[in-house]
């Protein structure tokens, strides 16, 4: 399920969340520094496995009656949404 915060989030970086909604709890986890850290290549690589292994406990504890591969894809799929938004934001 997806709700109104999900659809508004799509268009901006909305920081409303619903219990329940999967997209919600996907978003969530694309926002958190364990996330940002991971995707970041910046990073060393030690970094962004420790990220990585926080993230996938992350999507087991939000998206737990989700397989985890499509958690995982719901969580990506947020991330390529926001992470432009977040950098515009940032060059503003």
């Amino acid at each position: 399920m997806k709700c109104a915060f999900c659809a508004q989030s799509t268009i901006g970086l909305v920081a409303d969340y619903r219990p329940g909604c999967f997209g919600c709890a996907a978003r969530s986890v694309a926002r958190s520094g364990a996330m940002q850290i991971s995707m970041d290549t910046s990073r060393s690589k030690a970094e962004r496995d420790a990220a990585g292994v926080e993230v996938r406990a992350l999507i087991s504890r939000t998206m737990p009656h989700m397989p985890y591969a499509d958690a995982r894809a719901e969580v990506l799929t947020w991330w390529d949404v926001d992470e432009p938004m977040r950098q515009a934001a940032r060059a503003a």
